[in-house]
């Protein structure tokens, strides 16, 4: 069963959904225009598209927020998928790890 979490988001319930392997594929490794700014924003974070396909919700929705509402939905959703915030950060270590070894 997936896990999901309901939160109040600007006025109204939105649902996080846990995503899939196969959504996590198409997530990792794939940098989209649309999100650039969020992504740089929360670097360290779920990709921006991670987001977007666990809430239904666009890109253009989440730019007119200030960070600390938008905190607050990165949070719910990668409480939701810990397995792949945990990819993700393994993703990125290696991608720095072999980009560091290329240059020494």
């Amino acid at each position: 069963m997936k896990l999901s979490k309901i939160i109040s988001w600007q006025g109204s319930d939105l649902c996080c959904k846990e995503l899939t392997l196969e959504e996590l594929k198409q997530v990792i490794g794939t940098n989209s225009p649309q999100t650039f700014w969020l992504d740089l924003a929360f670097a360290d974070r779920l990709p921006a598209q991670a987001v977007l396909l666990s809430t239904g919700l666009l890109a253009a929705d989440l730019e007119p927020l200030p960070p600390s509402q938008l905190h607050e939905l990165w949070q719910a959703v990668e409480d939701v998928n810990p397995f792949f915030l945990k990819a993700v950060q393994q993703y990125r270590d290696l991608s720095r790890r072999v980009t560091n070894s290329k240059k020494a």
